[in-house]
């Protein structure tokens, strides 16, 4: 087992947990610096591949059966964009299955789900609902009760 893959065994600092990000920002750079770009980076990558949650479902492939479902009680309109001027298509190349909250621990549960653009989808990406609010210019409370509306 090479350093990369071997668990630390010794407890995170409180005031590492404490830290705001800019000084998180900083002291990554400095590690970048002391460890070397290239150890640095493959850390990185191993860390993006890692759960946020590892205790949420694993995702699960949606059938285009149940996204159609979903389009049909949203009357075709996207869960994302909410545009009624652009229906979304009866296509499962144009329209697919979105998870709500990525990092939800219910993540295969139908309350986490709804049919969208495959195009608001990918720009959606893998934000959680935050980012998502703040993405549409919306507080979360007005988020959150679009959400609850649909």
């Amino acid at each position: 087992m090479d350093d990369s893959t071997r668990p630390l065994n010794r407890p995170v600092p409180l005031e590492a947990v404490m830290m705001e990000y800019s000084e998180v920002l900083i002291a990554l750079r400095e590690l970048r610096t002391q460890a070397g770009y290239s150890k640095f980076d493959r850390a990185v990558k191993t860390l993006n591949r890692e759960r946020v949650n590892p205790e949420r479902d694993k995702r699960e492939g949606v059938s285009w059966k149940e996204t159609r479902a979903m389009a049909k009680r949203q009357r075709w309109i996207c869960g994302i964009c909410k545009d009624p001027e652009k229906r979304m298509a009866d296509d499962r190349m144009f329209t697919v299955c979105d998870h709500i909250d990525p990092n939800a621990d219910d993540f295969n549960a139908p309350s986490n789900k709804q049919a969208a653009h495959k195009s608001c989808n990918a720009s959606k990406g893998s934000n959680d609902f935050t980012k998502e609010a703040r993405r549409m210019g919306v507080t979360i409370t007005e988020y959150l009760g679009r959400r609850s509306k649909d």
